[in-house]
């Protein structure tokens, strides 16, 4: 059969998807420019008055019954420096080589801590995120925490002894700085994975490292935060002289399009990139989000993620409590480029954690093949941990050399690495453990482990020794 670039490539089931899917943008587009045209007391009445009066479909969604909204704080630093806080967070000003600039957040305890007395540990957080989601459930109540310890993975680090350090990837609210371009211009956008893999985690480290003056420092990551970590130290290896240990909480580096329930994401996988940059363009992907994000009250804006979340990767999402997604969701979303999209719809087609592929266009030429991470040239020491319910991860990883720790939690989707209410038993001691045996510091306070009844551990082998 004569093989047509493009059309050979798609199903008649993925045209219909694509169409579909091209119509929901277009009328998404015209609801959204019509509300542009209504008052703000027009939109107003409608979120909090005409809602409530079709109880059956809209009953709690109003932002009165969720007495925690009255707490909402719109950045980082007002998370940390509440009335009466103990700790403050510090910012910091990374410059990368292509004149992007990285902020990096600091946990300290108020007054004069200094932080560089305690062994440094470096948090990347995941796609389309910042750093508010590492720190955003200590907006949630819990009968264990209080405002002195926020139910929060990096204030259970900062107790436990180290100095806390919380990564701004390029492109979202914190990190849309360039000396060169704007963040309205084309050539802003215009990264993949390969430039905060390459470019920004490297410089931050190295930052971090001369700030606390210290030789080494322990990386954490969460999904594409955690693939980052590990194509950063694969591809530059002095790291590994400077990273003690990496512990990648669902890592994500070779999704597989079967991990997508929707047959929709599976079809707009295999299209080329200039086809993917045709509907959603060349800089923000899904700039539209943080317009409904204003408009929905938080519940139906938690509404309409959760049941995305199920209809595109058959999450349920149900170890996150219902009540608290209103209050995580809300920080679930910050800008990325299209491009780096992109990238990742490569990798799924292709199989491999691969860098971007800029002649995406000679795709059908014989011999063209973008070159892989060598994640086996990685020799840190890698802690994975994984969930059994998690459509994303790779469990190929599990073989790497570097591999000396992998937890696997049962029932954990992918989400529940950052919010699941239970992290603080399940995940948390392990991860304290962990940081402890690789910095030869056994008098830091570890919390409780969970009993093994909710725990399935393949492994768990602990490297004391720093490469």
């Amino acid at each position: 059969m004569i093989q047509i670039p493009v059309l050979s490539r798609l199903k008649a089931s993925d045209y219909v998807s694509i169409g579909f899917a091209l119509l929901i943008l277009i009328a998404e587009g015209f609801v959204r420019f019509a509300l542009y045209f209504f008052p703000c007391s027009f939109v107003d009445y409608l979120r909090y008055h005409l809602f409530s009066r079709v109880p059956r479909i809209f009953r709690g969604w109003q932002d009165n019954e969720i007495p925690e909204l009255g707490k909402y704080k719109r950045t980082a630093k007002e998370f940390v420096e509440f009335e009466n806080s103990p700790y403050r967070l510090e910012e910091y000003a990374v410059f990368v080589p292509d004149r992007y600039v990285i902020i990096l957040h600091r946990l300290c305890f108020a007054g004069n801590d200094d932080g560089s007395v305690r062994p440094p540990v470096l948090l990347n957080h995941g796609a389309m995120m910042t750093s508010e989601a590492w720190l955003v459930s200590s907006l949630v109540p819990s009968p264990k925490h209080t405002s002195d310890h926020p139910n929060t993975l990096p204030h259970t680090l900062l107790h436990a002894g180290y100095d806390v350090w919380l990564m701004n990837r390029r492109g979202n609210k914190y990190s849309c700085k360039n000396t060169r371009w704007t963040s309205r211009s084309r050539e802003f956008w215009a990264f993949s994975l390969d430039e905060p893999i390459c470019r920004d985690l490297p410089a931050v480290i190295d930052f971090v490292l001369d700030e606390t003056r210290h030789e080494q420092l322990s990386l954490m990551g969460f999904s594409q935060g955690a693939a980052e970590i590990l194509g950063s130290l694969s591809i530059v290896k002095a790291l590994n002289r400077k990273v003690n240990t990496a512990i990648l909480l669902a890592p994500t580096t070779r999704p597989r399009p079967q991990g997508f329930r929707s047959p929709l994401v599976r079809s707009v996988i295999k299209l080329t990139p200039e086809l993917v940059f045709l509907i959603f363009g060349r800089t923000v992907m899904l700039q539209f989000v943080p317009f409904w994000q204003r408009c929905l009250s938080p519940k139906a804006f938690a509404f309409t993620l959760d049941y995305s979340m199920r209809w595109l990767f058959g999450w349920h999402n149900s170890n996150i409590r219902s009540e608290d997604k209103a209050i995580f969701f809300q920080y679930l979303f910050s800008y990325t480029s299209v491009q780096q999209i992109v990238h990742w719809f490569q990798i799924m087609r292709a199989g491999r954690f691969q860098m971007f592929d800029e002649g995406a266009s000679m795709a059908f030429a014989p011999g063209h093949i973008p070159p892989a991470y060598p994640l086996h040239q990685v020799t840190t020491p890698l802690a994975l941990f994984e969930g059994t319910a998690d459509s994303l991860t790779d469990p190929s990883l599990k073989n790497l050399p570097a591999v000396s720790t992998r937890v696997t939690v049962a029932e954990y989707e992918h989400l529940d690495f950052m919010w699941g209410e239970s992290l603080n038993r399940k995940v948390w001691p392990h991860i304290v453990k962990l940081l402890n045996g690789a910095q030869g510091c056994r008098s830091l306070p570890s919390p409780p482990l969970e009993g093994k009844e909710h725990l399935l551990i393949s492994s768990f082998k602990l490297d004391t020794h720093s490469k």
